[in-house]
Order: C-alpha cells, then structure tokens, then sequence
C-alpha cells in the first residue's frame, strides 16, 4: 500500500518507497502532460540528463540496468547513476510538491522517472508509463544522427576506394572489415565500439577517401541470422575465434547492436560487415569533398572510418547532393502532378522520364544501380505506355474483351492499363470484420469477468462495458479509476496503430482483440512510394476519346477521392473491375500518389490535335538538345569533343533556314549510335540523320542544295 504523508512545514507530501517481490515502486502521480513539460525544459532537461533518459528509453520495453548501458556504450555505469540522479532531483524541484523516501529513510530520486527492480548484484530500472507516453507525444527521442562512412581500402585511396562505394551502392549497404586476427587490434576495437553507436533511423553519408558520394537512412539488417553473437564477447576476447572470415560462411547478428551484422558469404577479409541502409540516394559519381575537420563534431579522429557530423553540416551535404542530383523537371513534376516533356527529335525525352522515375523512387538515376528488391518495386510502381492513333478508353481505362466460354464468345469488362494501375496505387489500411469482432467481444464481457495486464508494468484492471459500448478499464487497486475508450479509439489502434489516449489500457485491450478474436488487418502499398505513369508520344493518341470523363480526375487540384467521376461502363462493374470498394460500384478517381509524364516532339504533325483541356493540366518542359549531352558521358567519351561541334553547327545551319526553327534540331540521342560505328560520323550522317533532314525538308524548294548545305555545316566546311 502507498504511504503519504503530509508535511505541514513545506507543504509536499512525503512519499515513500515500497518493496514488492524485488519491486522498488512509489505512485508519484506525474501525469503525461507534466511529464511534457518537464521534457520541455532545457533547465530541468539537460542535454546530458536527455541522453541518458533516451539510452533507457531505446532499450526494449524501456529497461535496462547501468551496468549493461555502460558496457553498451562503453562508458562509465556511474555516468548513468549521475546523470538520472540529478535529473530527478530537478523534476522534484520544478514540481515542488512531494518528496520521496527510500526503504532506508533517506531521500531517494531515481523512482522519480523510474520503476526499479532487484535482480541480484544490479538493478534494473524501467521508465514510467506516463514518461514514455510523454517521450512519444513530443517526438523526444528524435535523436537522429548524421555519420560519415569512410570506403578507403587499407593506406589507398582513389579510384581504390571508389570501387568500393560503387559496391556498396548496389548492395544499398555500407561495408567494412576489421577483425582482430587481421588487423591492429586497436583499430578494431575503435571501430567496432564506434559502431555500436549507429541506430536504426540515423542518416548514413556515403564516403570514399575523401568525398561523399550518397545518402541512406539505417534499417535493420535485410539479411536473416544464422547466429547470434556478442560484439561485447568479441572486444572484450580481441578475438573473433571461429567466426572469423574464411572460417564461418554464415551470416551473423549482434545483441548488442539491432544494425551492425556480419556476411561472411563471399570468403575471408572480403569486406562483409556491414550496416543496410534504405536506399542510397542523390548519387554524385565526383563527390563532394568532406574531409574538412570542421565538418565533424569535436573530437572526431581525423583518420576514422566512422565520423559524427554535425547536423547543420550534414544538411548542408544533402542539399548539395539533391541540388547536384535532382532534375528541374522533378520539381516541376512534384508540384503538379503531370508533367509533358516537349521538345526536338533526339533530346533523350523518353529516357529522361524514366530517369525522374528512378530519381523519384528511389534516390538513383540507372536501372543498373538498383538491387533486387527495388528492381521488384519498380514493376510495381512505374509503368510505361506509349500512345499510337489506334489506342482508345478501352485499352487506357477499361472495356469489353470477347472470349470464349465452351466454345461462345462472351464479353467480360476488363480494366485498362492506367485504371488497374491507380487501383494498386491506392493505400488501403483497414480491418473488415472489426464491427463484427467488437460485438462479439463486448457480448463476451457481459457474459465473463476477464482480466486484462497492462504489457509493460503487467498492472492488472477488468474491463465493463458502458451504455454506448464503450470499453470502460477500472485498475485492480484501492482507487480504481475508471478510464473510458470508445470503440472508435480502439479500433484506430486495432487496424491503423494509433493511440489517442490510455496507452497501456488501449494497447491491452486492442492486442487481445486480435488474438483471441481474429481482427483481419490488411495493408496495400505500405512501402509509401509514389506511383509514376509514363505516356510516350502522348499527342500520338486521340486524346479525348482515350481519357474521356479522366480529363476532370487527372487535374492536380482534383486528385484523390473529392476529384471521382463514374466511368462509362459504371453499370456493369463488378469484382475487380470495382475501383475502390469504399466507394462501390462505378467510381474512378487518380490517387494522389499518382505522378503522369508524358512525352512529345514538338514537330510532330498531331501536335495540334492536343486537346486545350487536356494542356493546361500539365505542366510543359522543352528539352533543348544542348542540355541533355550528359548523355554522352561514359557511352561516347572519345567522340564526345567532334560530337558537340558537329551538332552545334548542324543546328546553328538547320534555324537559318526558312520554316525551321531549334524544334527541328538533331538532338543527342542520334549521336549514341557513334558506338557502333565506332566513331564514324560519315556512316552516322547516312544511315540516320541525312533521312531525317530530307524529311524536314520535304516540299521545300531547292531540297538537294539544302541538304547539301546541312552536310557541310554537320562535316564543319562552313
């Protein structure tokens, strides 16, 4: 039972510690929202006291004792006692209202912010409900961390080390190698402690010697353990005994780091310890440079693998590597939606719509840097049409297919290519039989006195049901308060992971809904990435009869539900063919999630059958050939000079003539195929470029004599 006892003199209560079963437990009644306040803070909170609380905090269930911290961090246990000591004194002292006495008569302060339990030669301490609630409203333990990773194989540099960037960018990891049987044992034992530091949600910057060359964001280890070993026990040994590389082929986890792992798959000192990151995004092939000590916290070692940035830094590197990676179409693209690439023959128009694709979705601007696992997202979130003068509704958003059925031919509706892509594209979390599993629940209650146990404290409460069948929870102690949470609050938490209010209470409740009664949680889509839709030749189509009633719903400011029209076989859908079952039958409408590029030359004779409707939902952006020869860059490299000027002044000569104009330019994409003449610009001019020139000149007077005259400026006579 709780003891409180009134002190007149200083008008606090004086509240004193009990022991139960091992347990160290006080009810300081400090409610979620002081708890806020006090975070909140800087006098009371220090940084120190914050670094502390959250090293609890990132333990799981929130526990840990001090000597287990110390050694995870490799610093002093007492650092801890120090720290949590004062930090509840000046709790005490900013509320001013109690006062805690231990077991031994004496003041006491960890169970302040603590629960604390005997386990023989420590104790373990476990943080109050009613902080971690606090910790989680304020987003408090938003401690991201921006590191450096250095790839620089032993004493090189370079082009070396560049090797081993490119490796780590296919993997989407970031890769070392120190062991003790291999390398000084100082060094391992540096890196191996600075790595633990590492957690899941910090910002990996991607170094080779020198340079920077991406970004990622930690995640857990992609790859399932064969083993489970501890970093400690191989510091403390200097020695990885039998699982070292060339020896052990598996892959190995760590207890005391949820990031750090080891591959040893590819055979001794071949680089397999690693951390995975989300994806490595914004790749520069150059780098930044970053070796600066000014980048880098105080007191980080010049030469280590592993460097703490500081934040401003940090953002400073990954503005640079956006600013250097993203296209000005990207932009454009993001804030409206839709988006039409226009310009001459050759400038690299499709190819760049699949580049922003890239770019977009994955942070990478080659098909030939992605790994297995976002080649595989892409078939799901990119998608590639290309119009032609015999595309209709049909094939676009959806009609009937004849087929044979026992030898009769049937009509069945079918959806089109971008209606069955929008329908994937919809993010749909939701749990179909909860209505039905709550009553079935809230009938059992009538029927049954249950018990339920909060999941962290195990405090046990009994749960009644009130007129508007809420659930009404009534903890099993003196007072008993009555905390009520209606079926809307259980149900966010039950089928979307929300807690409103009452977490330990809600938490309970909701897990036991699950289990016992069956909840059938289903999520689509919950890798969050957009959906990017390419139409080549857009003007090639019959626009109008192809969109039909789409032209309102792809309008930026009408995405999403508010922007659904009925489609012209409403009627007759069913199953599949239904786009969203919110809704029902006969309802189509573009997700907002759903990015559309499309592609035109700008002097191909059905441009003007572009419907003014259809134009201004989208944004327009010529593509100049000038600007695209970074095309060239490691196909064409030793005619890339004679290629410039060649194309220079083929385009200079092709706007002097009348009726022409830079639309009619020859854009760089025709001079890629100088890789299979190896060179030959005479056999590029005859198989390619001099049929298409005629074509621009045709009907023109004096054809011969033009084409004659574009030879010279493309062979540079003029």
């Amino acid at each position: 039972m709780q003891i409180t006892i009134m002190n007149n003199i200083d008008n606090v209560e004086i509240k004193k510690v009990t022991i139960v079963e091992g347990n160290y437990l006080c009810e300081i009644d400090v409610s979620v929202e002081e708890w806020k306040k006090v975070l909140q803070d800087k006098t009371v909170t220090t940084e120190n006291y914050k670094s502390a609380l959250l090293k609890f905090y990132n333990e799981t269930e929130h526990k840990a004792t001090c000597k287990a911290l110390g050694n995870k961090y490799n610093i002093s246990p007492q650092s801890f006692n120090s720290a949590i000591t004062n930090f509840a004194k000046a709790v005490q002292k900013k509320l001013g209202r109690f006062k805690v006495i231990g077991s031994d008569g004496k003041s006491s302060y960890w169970i302040i912010p603590m629960t604390g339990k005997n386990i023989g030669e420590y104790f373990e301490w476990t943080l109050r409900p009613e902080l971690i609630s606090a910790i989680q409203e304020l987003d408090f333990a938003n401690t991201t961390k921006y590191w450096t990773f250095k790839h620089k194989p032993g004493t090189g540099g370079g082009a070396e080390a560049k090797k081993f960037v490119e490796r780590a960018i296919s993997l989407n990891s970031a890769l070392m190698q120190y062991e003790y049987e291999f390398q000084d044992q100082g060094k391992v034992t540096q890196n191996w402690n600075r790595i633990k530091e590492i957690q899941e949600g910090d910002y990996l910057l991607l170094r080779g010697d020198t340079n920077i060359y991406a970004i990622g964001k930690v995640i857990k280890p992609r790859k399932k353990s064969d083993i489970i070993l501890s970093m400690n026990n191989i510091i403390q040994k200097k020695s990885h005994g039998e699982y070292l590389s060339g020896i052990y082929s598996g892959c190995i986890h760590f207890n005391d780091s949820n990031v750090f792992y080891e591959d040893l798959s590819d055979g001794e000192n071949e680089w397999g310890q690693r951390i995975d990151v989300d994806s490595w995004r914004y790749y520069n092939e150059n780098g930044l440079y970053a070796k600066d000590q000014g980048n880098y916290m105080e007191g980080e070692n010049e030469f280590g693998v592993l460097k703490l940035l500081k934040k401003e830094k940090a953002i400073e590197f990954l503005n640079q590597l956006k600013k250097t990676f993203m296209n000005p179409e990207i932009e454009l693209l993001d804030n409206n939606r839709n988006l039409i690439l226009t310009g001459a023959p050759g400038t690299g128009k499709t190819y760049l719509a699949k580049q922003i694709a890239l770019k977009i979705l994955f942070g990478k601007d080659s098909e030939d840097l992605l790994t297995k696992t976002e080649k595989d997202l892409l078939k799901k979130h990119f998608c590639f049409v290309q119009f032609h003068p015999s595309y209709d509704y049909t094939d676009f958003v959806e009609g009937l297919r004849a087929e044979d059925l026992n030898g009769q031919v049937i009509f069945n509706l079918h959806n089109g290519i971008f209606k069955a892509f929008c329908k994937n594209a919809i993010k749909k979390t939701d749990a179909d039989n909860f209505d039905e599993k709550y009553e079935l629940f809230i009938n059992d209650l009538s029927e049954l006195q249950l018990q339920f146990e909060t999941p962290t404290f195990k405090k046990k409460f009994k749960v009644e049901i009130n007129s508007n069948k809420s659930c009404v929870a009534i903890p099993l102690t003196d007072v008993g308060t009555r905390m009520v949470m209606t079926k809307e609050m259980i149900r966010d938490y039950v089928v979307f992971g929300k807690i409103r209010d009452w977490k330990p209470y809600v938490t309970a409740i909701g897990n036991y809904l699950k289990d016992k009664y069956s909840v059938n949680v289903t999520t689509r889509n919950e890798d969050k990435l957009p959906y990017i839709f390419v139409i080549d030749e857009i003007n090639r189509g019959e626009i109008s009869k192809i969109f039909g009633e789409l032209f309102f719903s792809i309008d930026p400011g009408y995405r999403g539900v508010k922007g659904k029209v009925q489609t012209q076989y409403a009627n007759i859908q069913s199953g599949d063919t239904i786009f969203d079952d919110e809704l029902g039958q006969g309802w189509f409408y573009v997700p907002e999630n759903v990015f559309i590029i499309g592609t035109m030359n700008d002097i191909d004779r059905s441009v003007e059958s572009m419907d003014f409707a259809m134009r201004r939902r989208f944004a327009w952006k010529e593509i100049k050939a000038e600007d695209r020869i970074s095309m060239w860059d490691g196909k064409i490299d030793e005619w890339k000079v004679e290629a410039f000027k060649r194309m220079d002044s083929l385009n200079k000569a092709i706007e002097k003539i009348p009726g022409l104009s830079p639309a009619y330019h020859i854009g760089p994409a025709y001079f890629l195929k100088l890789a299979i003449y190896n060179g030959n610009f005479e056999q590029l001019w005859e198989n390619h470029l001099q049929g298409v020139l005629f074509e621009y000149l045709r009907g023109m007077p004096d054809t011969e004599t033009k084409l004659g005259d574009l030879k010279k400026s493309y062979n540079k006579e003029i």
